[in-house]
């Protein structure tokens, strides 16, 4: 909504400011005009008619008062100081003036030297000067002056005046100039004035549009500074830091709605995957239970009778408990470490040295199996924690060698990279359907449940790599080959 405009803006309230600052300053000149200015000058008067006293008192003391020589300086001195000066002897006589008229003394002067010969004379010894100052009317002209009349060490009189009456003109002169000033300074004072208001109030203006825009979400709307960089020019770029924080703010705010989505969508994918966790593990353990059960109550009904039976029946019981025992493991295992209950300790050690050692544990497995381990007595030292990388490592050896076939080989590498290692296993054989290779690292995903149940396998041994890969930071995966397939795992060599 639009206001409306009244006598109450900033042009309005500069103009009014300015008026009553010249208006003030005028009056109170005009008050020290006329209440202080002639007293002001008189005492200034009365201060150079005692310190053109005190000048000629020590001219007459050097005796350099009377030579012809000084003349010229005693006029000078009296003209400086706009004063009229007369020296006579005791008698009367005139020996010095700075009149036109050296040979006659003013009435007013003539009746103050006259009514004032018994000034007494003062000491060489005392250092205070005799002197009179008095106020004299002369009667011939009717002005009014300043007089001082005294007495030198020598004897002879001095009279000083000062006319009063040019004061007065003085202030009349300047009362006249002060109210010509005053109207002057009126009438440019509200066109001064004027002009400076619209200046700050053109920038002013500017700012509020700005800052209308601003709020409307327009952040494209920037204060550009003047030439002249002043306050106006600080709130602008308080403005336009104020534009950033907001635009900021608000792309942080759609970055937490969008986080929050997120959050729910994978809370609604994470609850997902607990209820296929439980019905996978669920299955898992239904089948080696059953298997169990049923072995078991065949013993308990006498169905093996044989010394044989009866040991296939205790085997079959024992393998279904390890492949429980192997799978509840797996399962806290991959709990522990997706959780972060896990502690993992980082340690730099030979990463050879533990693959030569699980190879050499798992080499029974391997039967008929050629396997080639790279490079052979290098040894590679990484950081990471010894316990999970040897679970790497006999995770890969295991899936390896029961799903190699072709030549039956299996290749265990450590190469170089930049700042890290990356340890693969490859086995050969059929490679994995295409369809497979992004589900692998899935929990309780098999490419072939048959086979993955021939040798005891859960589908959460490569589940368990991944956790492991992501509390170090490093990366795993799989490749397929034209004769087999590669599980990689890297592991960092940096000590930064």
């Amino acid at each position: 909504m639009k206001r409306k405009r009244t006598w109450t803006g900033i042009n309005q309230k500069i103009v009014i400011i300015f008026l009553i600052v010249i208006n003030g300053l005028i009056i109170l000149t005009f008050l020290i005009n006329f209440f202080l200015l002639k007293d002001y000058y008189a005492r200034n008067k009365v201060g150079n008619l005692e310190k053109v006293y005190r000048i000629f008192e020590d001219q007459s003391t050097n005796g350099h008062l009377y030579s012809p020589d000084y003349r010229l300086q005693f006029e000078q001195i009296c003209a400086n100081f706009n004063l009229d000066a007369v020296i006579t002897n005791g008698t009367g006589d005139l020996l010095l003036t700075s009149m036109d008229e050296s040979s006659a003394i003013p009435g007013s002067l003539r009746r103050v030297l006259a009514e004032n010969r018994n000034l007494s004379v003062p000491s060489t010894k005392d250092l205070n000067s005799n002197y009179r100052q008095l106020r004299v009317m002369d009667s011939h002209t009717h002005e009014e002056y300043l007089v001082l009349i005294g007495r030198f060490p020598d004897g002879n009189l001095i009279a000083i005046r000062s006319g009063v009456e040019s004061l007065k003109e003085a202030a009349i002169i300047l009362r006249k100039t002060l109210f010509i000033a005053g109207t002057i300074s009126v009438i440019l004072s509200v066109l001064i004035g004027s002009f400076a208001a619209r200046m700050i109030t053109d920038r002013i203006r500017r700012m509020q549009k700005l800052a209308r825009r601003m709020s409307d979400l327009d952040f494209d709307a920037k204060y550009e500074q003047t030439s002249n960089y002043d306050e106006l020019d600080n709130l602008g770029e308080s403005l336009n830091e104020l534009s950033g924080k907001l635009q900021t703010t608000i792309g942080e705010l759609k970055t937490a709605n969008n986080d929050l989505k997120k959050g729910l969508e994978i809370r609604d994918k994470q609850e997902k995957m607990r209820r296929e966790f439980l019905s996978n593990a669920s299955h898992e353990l239904k089948t080696p239970i059953a298997v169990i059960q049923g072995y078991a109550e065949g013993l308990q009904d006498g169905i093996a009778q044989t010394p044989g039976d009866i040991q296939f029946y205790t085997d079959t019981i024992l393998d279904e408990a390890n492949r429980m025992n192997r799978l509840v493991r797996q399962m806290i295992d991959l709990n522990t470490l997706e959780y972060g209950k896990n502690m993992v300790s980082m340690e730099r050690f030979d990463l050879m040295v533990s693959i030569r050692s699980l190879v050499a544990s798992q080499q029974i497995l391997a039967s008929g199996i050629q396997i080639d381990i790279r490079p052979q007595n290098e040894a590679i030292h990484i950081w990471a924690d010894p316990i999970l990388t040897e679970q790497v490592i006999s995770n890969y050896l295991s899936n390896a060698i029961h799903y190699c076939g072709g030549r039956k080989e299996i290749h265990v590498r450590a190469d170089r990279e930049a700042g890290r290692v990356r340890f693969s296993v490859f086995n050969t054989g059929d490679p994995i359907p295409e369809a497979s290779l992004e589900h692998l690292f899935e929990k309780f995903y098999k490419v072939d449940k048959a086979r993955s149940r021939a040798y005891g396998g859960s589908g959460i041994g490569l589940s368990v790599v991944k956790a492991i890969a992501e509390s170090f930071q490093q990366e795993c995966g799989v490749v397929n080959h034209e004769d087999g397939v590669e599980f990689y795992f890297t592991f960092d060599t940096t000590n930064a």
